[in-house]
């Protein structure tokens, strides 16, 4: 998103400038910033770091601006395909998530809002999903670090965390890869239609 934003190819593809962006953030998109092994499918996409100047440049994508891990990452992604022993331990590169992993993901949210205001009259919000912390701590806390975070960038928030509107089996598609199914996908337009209100 944040790559697209950069290109500033939107002005010219959307009828109006003026509205509000709504970016519905999950835990899986941390791994989809640091471009880990949950996220396997992500290595052309582009590649984001924090410098030690603390601003956040761009590399090119995983593939090219960190080739030697990317390869140690798609070697197991590799062997995890071929061995039912990793498969059912699910390991993966890095072994869990820290705060620094995830520190990367509301820096790209601040770049990302402050793309938009530059080039549409309008506010861009982080929606957190509803399925967010459904009772897993590692993703408790990784919330808290990102409300943390974006709260000090000025990043508005829309937090549906911790709604309880249907129950789990509910919400998801278990036939398919466990995503958000109508039902909830309904429930969360209306929640953003509430607060978000009609346009202006």
């Amino acid at each position: 998103m944040l790559a697209r934003l950069q290109s500033r190819t939107l002005p010219a593809e959307i009828v109006s400038d003026r509205g509000v962006a709504l970016y519905v953030l999950l835990p899986v998109h941390i791994s989809r910033a640091i471009g880990d092994t949950r996220a396997f499918w992500i290595y052309t996409s582009p590649y984001y770091t924090i410098d030690g100047d603390d601003t956040l440049v761009r590399h090119g994508s995983f593939d090219t601006g960190r080739p030697y891990t990317t390869r140690l990452y798609r070697s197991l992604t590799w062997l995890k395909a071929h061995s039912w022993f990793l498969s059912v331990l699910d390991v993966n590169l890095p072994l869990r998530l820290v705060d620094r992993d995830a520190q990367l993901t509301p820096r790209i949210l601040e770049e990302a809002r402050r793309e938009y205001r530059a080039q549409f009259h309008g506010e861009l919000y982080v929606v957190f999903h509803p399925t967010w912390a459904r009772g897993n701590p590692e993703t408790d806390h990784l919330l808290e670090l990102m409300r943390t975070e974006l709260a000090a960038a000025g990043v508005p928030v829309l937090d549906y965390s911790t709604d309880r509107g249907l129950t789990d089996d509910e919400v998801v598609n278990h036939a398919c890869d466990l995503h958000p199914n109508g039902r909830l996908n309904a429930e969360l337009a209306a929640l953003l239609a509430r607060d978000v209100g009609p346009p202006h």
